[in-house]
């Protein structure tokens, strides 16, 4: 808890990669789902 009082600018820059990751992750997933209906 104290860390995050001491230093909020990393904490904010976790949370916009998390952000990232997620966004690139449900962009891989949508591909692979959008594969997989061309494959049907």
């Amino acid at each position: 808890m104290d860390d995050k009082k001491k230093e909020p600018e990393q904490a904010k820059d976790l949370d916009e990669v998390t952000a990232d990751n997620f966004f690139i992750a449900t962009q891989a997933l949508k591909e692979m789902t959008e594969d997989k209906k061309d494959g049907d």
